[in-house]
């Protein structure tokens, strides 16, 4: 046990903590504005975020090219789709809407990126 946490407790730390975080900070924002009601519960946002992190690890550890962003772009959009959805069933028509919603959103940014990319805009460089 001590060597498999040697070599994966940093994705693991790092996974727990940035979907507490994201839970927290989705629950704030959402507090300042006065729309608690309309929230996803912690617990569950906390669990949809630290899954799609350790996706995102085991997909940059484990996989290669393409499938490695589909993978990524997958836990992205179902993480995306529970805090979409608020307090509504994951078993519902409005969840799978909201996971689709969260793909198209995806791809979109993705299509964006790929036009700047073949106008011969390199974001990587400073402007």
């Amino acid at each position: 046990m001590n060597a498999l946490w040697s070599v994966y407790g940093l994705e693991v730390s790092i996974s727990v903590g940035a979907a507490f975080l994201t839970a927290a900070g989705i629950r704030l924002r959402l507090w300042a504005r006065g729309e608690q009601d309309e929230d996803a519960p912690m617990l569950r946002q906390f669990v949809a975020y630290l899954l799609a992190y350790l996706a995102a690890f085991a997909a940059v550890r484990g996989l290669e090219g393409t499938t490695r962003y589909l993978v990524m772009i997958a836990a992205a959009a179902l993480a995306f789709g529970v805090t979409v959805n608020g307090p509504a069933p994951l078993r519902s028509q409005s969840y799978a809407r909201s996971v689709g919603i969260a793909l198209c959103g995806i791809f979109v940014l993705l299509g964006l990126y790929a036009l700047l990319i073949w106008l011969g805009v390199d974001l990587s460089q400073d402007i």
